[in-house]
């Protein structure tokens, strides 16, 4: 609680002392009031109406420390009560910027698991800003993923509707509110084998950084891995470790995970470095690393776009 009421105050700090911010923004001022009572739900509506009153920018940059802060406490979870859809196992958002030798792109996914076919999935920037609207395929366990695969830029602070209708015809939908992107790039080349990590000390109540280490196909570094291992934060390696694959030419991703809640709703930040790589056959007794990298005159590949449908 003392660090959230901290994290208040550097808040209305953060306010331009002559701005009337408060004029025309009461259910700001109860977002304020209610963090500080520790009523986060109450805090989290009063959010969802002040994103709807079209706001300066100002106050959404307001909007957006304040969510910051209703999350220290519990990573999230209390910021609603709705349930998921009995249907609906999971669901979980997906901010990602992709970083390869020649460029820069950014992803938007939706991934979940359903216990019955799934008619389309909406997920929309308010007020009318359709950024997925789609029918997933479900695997054999009910799990699903949508994406759009190359946006302009990451997705932005603000107020999102996510709607989703069975094939029985049930619909579910709720109001997301998602922070800042983050400014810093905390994973990156170092040389031709190996990365920087810096990864964060994790929000109380929240899991650690995750490191995810994914081998593809020479032709693309989008789709199912041929290898891939996770690692937990403070055993993260910044080399690629042994595997079991035979020698050639793939591609490599390193992606670091960061995740929080929103009630049931989990919200992932995820950055992701991508490279040609060549993995040799290496002796036990050697000490070269397990890969090198390809000439950065490599072809790479474009991901496959998801158009989202009118």
């Amino acid at each position: 609680m003392k660090r959230r009421f901290f994290a208040l105050c550097l808040t209305l700090l953060a306010l331009p002392a002559q701005a009337d911010w408060f004029i025309g923004n009461e259910p700001l001022v109860e977002a304020h009031k209610a963090l500080l009572a520790n009523e986060t739900e109450k805090a989290f509506d009063a959010m969802v109406e002040t994103w709807q009153q079209q706001p300066s920018d100002t106050v959404k940059e307001n909007l957006a420390n304040l969510l910051s802060s209703a999350i220290t406490d519990d990573c999230g979870r209390n910021l609603s009560k709705l349930p998921l859809p009995i249907w609906l196992t999971e669901i979980t958002l997906v901010r990602e910027t992709v970083q390869t030798p020649s460029r820069r792109y950014y992803r938007v996914a939706l991934k979940g698991q359903s216990e019955q076919p799934i008619e389309r999935i909406i997920l929309l920037r308010w007020p009318h800003q359709r950024l997925l609207d789609m029918q997933p395929a479900l695997d054999e366990q009910g799990r699903f993923e949508i994406l759009q695969n190359e946006v302009g830029a990451p997705l932005n602070k603000g107020l999102y509707q996510l709607t989703l209708l069975s094939e029985s015809g049930e619909s579910w939908q709720t109001w997301i509110l998602i922070t800042n992107p983050p400014k810093t790039q905390r994973i990156a080349w170092a040389s031709e084998n190996s990365w920087h990590l810096r990864p964060e000390l994790p929000r109380k109540s929240c899991p650690g950084d995750r490191l995810l280490l994914e081998i593809f196909t020479k032709e693309h570094y989008h789709g199912p891995a041929l290898w891939q291992q996770s690692y937990a934060q403070g055993d993260m390696p910044t080399t690629l470790p042994k595997t079991e694959l035979s020698s050639g030419r793939y591609w490599v991703t390193a992606g670091l995970y960061k995740s929080r809640w929103q009630g049931a709703i989990q919200f992932q930040e995820v950055q992701r470095i991508a490279r040609p790589w060549v993995l040799n056959e290496i002796s036990p007794s050697s000490e070269l690393p397990e890969g090198s990298l390809l000439s950065e005159q490599a072809r790479e590949p474009r991901g496959e776009e998801v158009t989202t449908q009118p």
